[in-house]
């Protein structure tokens, strides 16, 4: 991408930009183009990872969530071998989870059917989910936690970005190269 910009702008030397401010400019409309619209499809992955754990009702979110603004929705599948069942379970903030799970004698039941988030600690940096009711056997349920990624920011020529246009990002970088070199003209075409 980097060649790309300096063949647009005949900066082949590096005079106007070096590959430092380049990386620079790509992060900045990789964060224009999160900022516009946090939940592009691109971005939508599903995991798998976590499943139940017999009497556990909190349960880590995927590193890579990030934080529980990414998160879409939760899916639970349910497999017991005879049955094998895919359905969404329905967030409730934290006062309603607490008034449905507010019966310390409900009897634990592998259909899994609310969930609700739980902050951060030191031990797990994405923070929880928690759920009701509390999952009767260890692993017949599986979450699927749909959750859009966060744009990793470039660091080096190396580095790939998410964004399924790569010219966007290199059309920005064409702009800002412009406008350093004071064609404000030539940078409102890119």
């Amino acid at each position: 991408m980097i060649r790309q910009v300096r063949q647009t702008t005949n900066d082949l030397d590096g005079r106007v930009a070096g590959d430092r401010a380049i990386i620079r400019f790509f992060n900045m409309a990789q964060d224009i183009i999160r900022g516009v619209k946090r939940d592009w499809s691109w971005l939508k992955v599903t995991d798998t990872s976590t499943t139940t754990t017999a009497a556990t009702k909190k349960y880590g979110l995927p590193t890579l969530v990030s934080n529980t603004g990414n998160i879409d929705d939760i899916r639970y599948r349910y497999a017991d071998g005879t049955n094998d069942i895919i359905y969404q379970l329905k967030f409730l903030s934290e006062k309603e989870f607490d008034t449905l799970d507010q019966d310390q004698n409900q009897s634990d039941n592998d259909y899994v059917t609310h969930y609700t988030f739980q902050e951060a600690d030191s031990t797990n940096a994405s923070g929880y989910i928690r759920v009701n009711p509390i999952p009767l056997t260890t692993g017949r349920g599986t979450f699927h936690i749909r959750y859009y990624r966060e744009m990793a920011d470039l660091d080096t020529v190396d580095d790939e970005t998410l964004v399924p246009i790569p010219s966007l990002l290199e059309n920005f970088a064409v702009a800002q190269m412009e406008k350093i070199r004071g064609n404000e003209n030539k940078a409102q075409i890119y």
